[in-house]
Order: structure tokens, then sequence, then C-alpha cells
């Protein structure tokens, strides 16, 4: 007997699906990103696979040198380990690509999207921050971030490694000291 197609269903495309898993920082869809990465540069849909496939563009095409551990493609895992001035130089050198605007439009930002709606809400700092936050239960936090200024953007890299209330505290802080400091 002949099948028939009941239903199609499109996907978002490429950009609109980058853009909401770094606003609403989904884990799961980076993760499915990872493999597919490795599945497209090696035939292997895997997480190492792909993980070397992210490396290699790291350092060959944006000519950064390979530091930490990467570990998973959500930064879930406690055994990934960068440092900020690692993730401040990535941050630099994609912003610095043909494709550096398209990622800063997929970043949250402070008091209006994705992760960073119901932060950074004050006057000085609602809309001025486009970043990338994340959490690990019981583990650590990083937030990556650029304040948007009249002369140029400043690049904000924090990692606390205890997510207790006071640390969470401290970094929104700081933050917003810093914020106030570079407002316009």
């Amino acid at each position: 007997a002949a099948s028939r197609l009941l239903h199609v269903e499109r996907s978002w495309d490429l950009p609109r699906l980058l853009a909401f898993m770094l606003q609403e920082s989904d884990n799961m869809m980076a993760e499915s990103f990872v493999r597919e990465i490795g599945r497209r540069r090696s035939g292997v849909g895997s997480t190492p696979a792909g993980l070397a496939a992210i490396d290699e563009v790291i350092t060959q095409q944006l000519c950064l040198p390979r530091e930490g551990v990467n570990d998973d493609g959500s930064g879930v895992s406690h055994y990934s380990r960068h440092s900020a001035r690692y993730w401040r130089r990535l941050l630099d050198v994609a912003r610095a690509q043909p494709w550096g605007a398209s990622f800063d439009a997929g970043l949250a930002v402070s008091g209006q999207s994705g992760t960073m709606k119901t932060r950074l809400t004050s006057a000085v700092a609602a809309g001025r921050v486009r970043a990338k936050t994340g959490t690990v239960r019981g583990g650590r936090a990083l937030t990556r971030g650029f304040v948007n200024r009249k002369t140029h953007d400043l690049a904000l890299v924090r990692q606390v490694e205890e997510w207790t209330p006071p640390n969470a505290q401290l970094l929104a802080f700081g933050l917003t000291l810093t914020l106030q400091h570079y407002a316009d």
C-alpha cells in the first residue's frame, strides 16, 4: 500500500534558532548543534566530534591558542573549564568576524529579552548590556556581555565559582557599578 504525507512542519531558519539558543540559554539546543557540527565535519554526530571541529575553528581560523577543557556543548558540565581571559579574547575575535553583528544581535539584552529580561533592569542598566548568561546547579556561573556606549563598547566577563546568593548579589552589584562608571 502506498503511504501518503500527512503533515510537514518547517523548522525556523538557522539564525533564528541560534538567537533563540543564545537568548534563552537553551542547553539541549546547544548540545544538538555541537553534535550536528561534528556530523557535518567528520561524519560522526557526537559531542567529542563536534567539540574537536569547534576547537579547530577557534585555533586555526580565529587564531586563538587552545586553552581550557570542553566537555560538552552547553557548558553545563563541571569538567568544562576556561578562564575569563579566554572568554574575553574569544568574544573580541568573534565580534570582529563578518558574522559578529549577527552574534551580538542574538544575545539577550538587559531588562528586555531572554535570560537578561529580569536582570539589570535599573534605569542605568536596562537595554545597555548584551550578554550570554549561564548557571550550573550547585556550581558556577558565567556572564559575558557588552555594554553599549556611544564611543565604544566595554566587554565584561565575570565568573563566579560558587553561585550562592551573596556571590550572585556581588556580581550584579559589580556590573551595575561598572555600568554607572561608564554611563554615557
